[in-house]
């Protein structure tokens, strides 16, 4: 179809060349094919314009000579001139717009069916077909591979509010929580050899469940109550227990009387009796091979072995306590009734040493090592070691000989210094020692008042001798 005549006025006579009819009267007339055509070009006009138009429904006025009773199907042409310039037909007078160009419209309607199409196509793979399917059964497919499930997406699922089905098959699930819909159990099926893991952050096993209810905890338990008939790893060994009775000695106490360290245990096993009753275990064995907490009290109704160290964060109190072998004090220990030693006490080398000041000296000073918090009491005396060697003997005569007399002088929390009234003539050993005391007593003496002494009485000149005659 083309513009094959002249035109009238302003208007064009559309002829059919099939027929040589005239089919319409218009502005312009147009013909499709590329003989009628140049600067041909896609354009990309499509399902956005149409987005933006108004479909309306009108009655023409009554200067167009419309008379048709009923209403018009189209769009207002100033709103479409606002959408796309190219979709309206202006007057080539004075460029008024006139109508819209339903013509030039189909294009864009093409474009736009063509990009519904194109979102519809969910993967985009050239080599299989897009497609949303509903069968005769009602169920949807949407996807490029056409199945036998009544719903299959091939992407990602979003349900602003929930998804709701009797069954759902995943390779993953994430959850933020896990619900009864029903309110009763929530069951998990096990296979024969399968597992029900909970991994930490870094993917390693935290829990794991088997299907004959065995579990592993890579952390740390906590439970108001535990209830078993046994628990193995942690076993009460009797026969060890018995060792350690035979090891344990009477402990005299302080009226003198003989009393069994297991019968003070017993007494205070009574004595736990009369605690409240509290949520108890019972168990025949125990074995624990990491570490066992207990937040509340433990009591032990028998005798108790620890192979390996105790450590006591707080405090132990108990009326008797037998150690065998070393005790280790790391830090502060106060006693608050009288001690008794047996053997002998070995303190260290700020309680107690030697100091020596060498010949033709007078003084010697003595440093502590750690600083004692209050000034100590120090005592010092000459030493002299047991020798077999004479002139040892002559030396110590010596000494005494020449009235040496020492003091302790210039004593400090840090140290002190010994000092003699002359100079040594050989090699002077002291022995000193040094004990801190709290609130240490200082005794003083009495006044005493001064007697005045009587005047000496004069004597009477000596009477001479007789020289003996030889």
């Amino acid at each position: 179809m083309g513009a094959l005549g002249a035109t009238t006025g302003t208007n064009a006579l559309c002829v059919n060349v099939g027929t040589s009819g005239a089919v319409g009267i218009g502005t312009s007339c147009g013909g499709s094919s590329i003989r009628f055509k140049h600067d041909v070009q896609d354009t990309t006009a499509g399902l956005a314009e149409v987005l933006q138009m108004r479909p309306i429904t009108f009655v023409y006025n009554a200067d167009i000579g419309d008379s048709a009773p009923y209403p018009h199907f189209g769009f207002i042409a100033e709103e479409v001139n606002k959408i796309d310039p190219r979709l309206v037909e202006f007057s080539p007078y004075d460029g008024s717009i006139q109508g819209v160009q339903y013509k030039n419209y189909t294009a864009v309607l093409t474009n736009a069916i063509k990009d519904i199409a194109a979102r519809i196509d969910l993967v985009n793979a050239p080599t299989t077909t897009p497609l949303i399917t509903l069968n005769a059964l009602g169920n949807v497919e949407i996807g490029t591979t056409k199945g036998t499930t009544a719903f299959t997406v091939y992407g990602r699922v979003i349900a602003g509010l929930e998804v709701i089905t009797p069954k759902i098959t995943t390779d993953n699930l994430n959850v933020n929580t896990v619900q009864s819909t029903t309110g009763s159990d929530v069951t998990l099926n096990l296979s024969g050899d399968g597992n029900f893991i909970i991994k930490d952050k870094n993917g390693d096993t935290a829990i794991s469940f088997d299907n004959k209810g065995n579990a592993s905890f890579k952390g740390t338990i906590t439970a108001n109550k535990i209830k078993t008939n046994q628990i193995e790893g942690l076993e009460i060994w009797t026969n060890k227990i018995s060792n350690i009775e035979d090891k344990m000695v009477s402990v005299a106490t302080p009226s003198g009387s003989l009393q069994s360290p297991l019968a003070t245990i017993s007494a205070e096993l009574d004595k736990l009796k009369k605690i409240g009753n509290a949520p108890s275990l019972t168990l025949s064995s125990i074995n624990v091979e990491g570490i066992a907490t207990i937040s509340a009290d433990l009591r032990v109704k028998g005798n108790a072995l620890i192979e390996g160290i105790l450590n006591v964060v707080d405090t132990i109190t108990a009326p008797r306590i037998i150690i065998t072998d070393l005790a280790n004090f790391f830090g502060d220990a106060v006693f608050k009734g009288s001690v008794t030693f047996f053997g002998r006490p070995t303190f260290n080398n700020d309680t107690a040493g030697f100091a020596i000041i060498k010949k033709g000296a007078d003084s010697v000073d003595v440093a502590f090592d750690k600083e004692y918090i209050e000034t100590p009491a120090v005592n010092i005396s000459i030493n002299f070691d047991s020798s077999s060697d004479p002139q040892q003997a002559l030396v110590e005569k010596q000494i005494l000989n020449e009235d040496i007399k020492y003091i302790v002088s210039k004593k400090t929390t840090k140290g002190f210094s010994i000092k003699l009234n002359k100079s040594v003539s050989e090699d002077l050993k002291f022995s000193w020692t040094a004990l801190s005391i709290k609130d240490a007593k200082i005794s003083v003496s009495t006044s005493v008042n001064s007697v005045p002494s009587a005047s000496p009485t004069v004597s009477s000149s000596p009477t001479s001798s007789p020289t003996p005659t030889p």
